[in-house]
């Protein structure tokens, strides 16, 4: 069985179109999705608990607090998982969920699969701000932790199941959110440190029109990332 995750936070307008489209995408996999919402205050709750009692294959996940703390409650919410292999796609769908059936697939030669939209293959409509930016963010960490990994951020992810829950009990829980989005880096420079097979494929990715509003979200994490060098 495949498990994939579904991390979102407000996301009353996208989310029922956004879960068909997953659905679809995943086609005649035994398959389970967690919708896991993290803090929501509009009407995301009534829809994920809608779309959960319309399909068995749809469970509904609430964390609630005073602030969101997305990647850490998504990486918690692993452990509900009954499938040998887990997944996480962005509330966006920036990169398309039809990649989801080839990832899996690799499984066999790789303990996590990772999109990565500066492959020489993939296809990014994304403006030259935000690529310019992340750009940045990206070449700082492959430098500053001397790995090879071309994308670190990409919403989309597979990870076989012992391996990212190992991964995630390592890393700990940040209830205070200094981490943020820094997750995603720490996950995979834990799991480059254990020699885990890291398979990075090409990906068609649409920048969503609220991601442009993040755009020093990736820069804000590198205090983060100058602790967590000693860390590891």
């Amino acid at each position: 069985m495949f498990s994939l995750f579904l991390p979102v936070y407000n996301e009353e307008r996208d989310l029922e179109r956004n879960v068909e489209e997953i659905i679809k995408a995943l086609g005649g996999m035994d398959f389970e999705l967690f919708i896991v919402d993290d803090v929501s205050g509009d009407g995301t709750p009534t829809i994920g608990k809608r779309l959960a009692a319309e399909d068995p294959r749809v469970k509904y996940l609430r964390y609630e607090g005073t602030r969101p703390t997305r990647r850490e409650n998504l990486a918690q919410s692993f452990k509900k998982a009954s499938g040998d292999v887990i997944g996480f796609i962005d509330a966006d769908l920036s990169a398309s969920p039809a990649y989801l059936p080839e990832m899996v697939g690799k499984m066999p030669e790789a303990d996590l699969v990772i999109g990565n939209r500066r492959h020489p293959q993939s296809e990014t409509k994304r403006s030259l701000y935000r690529y310019t930016v992340s750009g940045l963010y990206t070449e700082f960490v492959k430098h500053y932790f001397g790995v090879e990994i071309k994308d670190f951020q990409c919403g989309l992810k597979v990870f076989r199941r012992d391996v990212i829950l190992r991964l995630v009990e390592e890393a700990g829980y940040d209830d205070k959110a200094v981490r943020n989005f820094a997750w995603d880096v720490e996950i995979l420079l834990r799991a480059k440190k254990k020699g885990y097979r890291i398979v990075e494929i090409p990906v068609k990715w649409v920048e969503s029109n609220r991601t442009s509003t993040r755009a020093f979200r990736d820069m804000r994490m590198i205090p983060y990332l100058f602790g967590l060098k000693s860390r590891l």
